[in-house]
């Protein structure tokens, strides 16, 4: 794993390892007869202790590659710093031409000591400490564990030195720097922490390490993610071994691609970072995309593959790798994203509506951490009776800036992130508070509609809290009506069927809200028990648009009467629409042509006034 940690481990492991093996040889030539006089004895001596002056500079260097986001000034001050030392380590092997080396051989301890040794024992001590001086002073650039491996590894090397130092006879320090090695390499720098174990390429936090130190040489690294979508299918038909086969020969064409590097994020999703020109990023998409176009081998089954694409061009906006990785982990998770051609584009609008969603989840959490969830009441008039019977209550929050966010923003908002939950119920309970304290079951008023959300209609025991809640403020069930969406049908029919029994054996009603907004299910109109077809506004104001729009309401009208359904017109505005809604024979009417949502006060003086 070419890592700058990883290379410089690498390095200073072949240096260890040079080293133990030159001391071996120079004990072999110290013990020939002529060891004083001989050439090789020079020479191999002298190296030896040239590779430990090596060893401390290859330690620094690690050291060095351990430090993360340092300043630019600070950095380029640490390479002058170690590049000094380098020519310093440079000087010092010129000078063993010049320096004496004297050998100590009796009495079954064989060593070297003089001059040019001392010098070796000075260089290496202060190398060590300008080590230890990047660790204190940088401690907080450096991962914890690395830390403590290096600090070991000084200390145990620095002991080690010492005691030579003091006694010659006790050759310690390779013995101490092979000890230093084993214990980095199990607790730091086992690259099989960073390799896929099914794929053999890389798995996402060795990419993370790996593209850290791209993005230092590299400005443009461009991202294309690839999901197999079909590889539920392909394991269960085909089984898992199969599908494992796939995902290895898919892993490896991806690490085929030209200056690219390729790893695997988790499951079917493979990442490939780029580091090139848009137009070479472009062609590589284009290569990847028709590899995908064509057969995959599957048990001499030859199949296309289901797959989905997010591309992340390089942008202007300042992200760490991290950051990229999770805003790619966050757009290929999120269903609701539009693709183009089957690929998500990860571009700067893109970041920023993320962003928003933040801001908006964030304002959700406010409002109900500081009791401002908000609720309006929107007046509906009975065409029949000519007065206002019911109302809507719609939740209202707003934004840092006290702007209000639109419901259709927030609440798929709410309902991914889990606080759906706590929202409906916070406005639930504000409006059989309002109920009781103005005493509005004893108004024009029939009932208030309260909207269900999908999530809410999921929970098993929502009919339950919902009672609890209106005995508690003594609200006749009968004054509620629930809406409830095709969307909350076909996610949860049968929970949703079982809360709907359980709250109209209390007497509450039904409505079907947003009739006419998608590919209107006639099932749910005919399965659930329903009193009131809410017609959408775009199906109300298409039949003022055109002649295909007039047919269709006319005919959900005719269709809503014979069985035996209420209807209500959703966006009326004018009077000439509400004319028009009332010939048809709809019963209720909704829109800002006889009023906006209100805030509670306001609310109570209209239906009271």
């Amino acid at each position: 794993m070419n890592t700058p940690t990883t290379v410089a481990f690498r390095n200073l492991l072949i240096g260890v390892l040079v080293s133990t093996c030159i001391d071996i040889l120079s004990i072999v030539t110290l013990n020939f007869e002529d060891y004083d006089t001989n050439i090789y004895t020079a020479v191999i001596c002298r190296m030896y202790l040239i590779s430990l002056a090596s060893v401390s500079y290859f330690l620094l260097k690690y050291t060095v590659c351990q430090l993360e986001n340092v300043s630019e000034s600070i950095s380029k001050r640490i390479k002058i710093l170690t590049y000094a030392d380098g020519v310093i380590i440079l000087l010092y092997a010129i000078l063993s031409f010049f320096m004496e080396v004297k050998y100590y051989v009796r009495h079954e301890h064989v060593y070297t000591y003089g001059p040019y040794v001392i010098l070796t024992y000075i260089i290496a001590f202060l190398t060590a400490i300008l080590c230890l001086g990047f660790l204190v002073i940088f401690w907080k650039n450096i991962n914890i564990s690395r830390i403590q491996s290096t600090i070991f590894t000084l200390s145990i090397l620095c002991a080690a030195t010492l005691i030579q130092f003091f006694n010659n006879e006790l050759l310690l320090i390779n013995f101490a720097l092979s000890l230093a090695m084993m214990f980095m390499y199990i607790y730091l720098e086992n690259t099989n922490d960073y390799v896929d174990k099914l794929c053999g390429i890389f798995n996402l936090d060795g990419a993370i390490i790996y593209l850290e130190n791209m993005i230092k040489k590299k400005e443009d690294i461009n991202f294309i993610t690839i999901e197999i979508t079909g590889i539920k299918f392909i394991n269960e038909t085909f089984g898992a071994v199969a599908g494992n086969k796939l995902l290895v020969t898919i892993a490896k064409f991806l690490e085929s691609m030209k200056d690219s590097f390729a790893f695997r994020m988790n499951g079917a999703i493979f990442t490939v970072a780029h580091f090139g020109t848009e137009d070479e990023f472009k062609n590589l998409i284009d290569v990847i995309k028709e590899r995908f176009k064509k057969n995959f081998c599957i048990m001499d089954v030859n199949t296309v593959l289901s797959v989905r694409y997010c591309t992340f061009k390089n942008n202007s906006i300042s992200l760490s790798i991290n950051e990229k990785l999770e805003l790619i982990r966050y757009f290929m998770n999120d269903k609701e994203i539009k693709e183009v051609d089957g690929t998500i584009v990860i571009d700067e609008h893109a970041i920023n509506e993320k962003f928003y969603k933040q801001k908006i989840e964030k304002a959700l959490n406010n409002a109900l951490e500081h009791d401002k969830v908000m609720v309006n009441y929107q007046p509906i008039f009975n065409n029949r009776k000519g007065l206002f019977t019911s109302a809507e209550a719609l939740m209202r929050i707003k934004d840092d800036e006290g702007n209000f966010i639109p419901p259709d923003i927030f609440v798929p908002v709410a309902e991914k992130n889990g606080l759906i939950i706590k929202l409906g119920m916070n406005l639930f309970e504000q409006v059989c508070k309002l109920i009781k304290e103005n005493d509005l079951q004893n108004t024009s008023l029939d009932y208030i509609e309260v909207n269900l959300s999908v999530i809410q209609c999921m929970q098993h025991d929502l009919a339950e809290k919902l009672i609890e809640v209106m005995d508690r403020y003594d609200v006749e069930p009968s004054f509620i009506n629930f809406e409830i969406t095709e969307t909350a049908a076909s996610n949860s029919e049968n929970t949703l069927l079982y809360n709907m029994r359980e709250l109209l054996k209390h007497n509450s009603s039904f409505s079907l809200d947003d009739y006419g907004s998608g590919y209107s299910n006639i099932n749910y109109v005919l399965d659930l028990p329903i009193c009131l077809l809410k017609y959408d506004k775009n199906m109300v104001w298409s039949y003022f648009d055109s002649e295909k729009g007039r047919v269709i309401l006319n005919c959900t009208v005719n269709m809503t009467k014979e069985l035996n359904l209420m209807s209500l017109a959703e966006g009326v505005e004018t009077e000439e629409q509400f004319e028009q809604i009332k010939g048809l024979g709809i019963e209720y009417t909704q829109g800002y042509y006889f009023s906006r949502p209100l805030p509670p006060e306001e609310f109570v003086n209209k239906i009271k006034g």
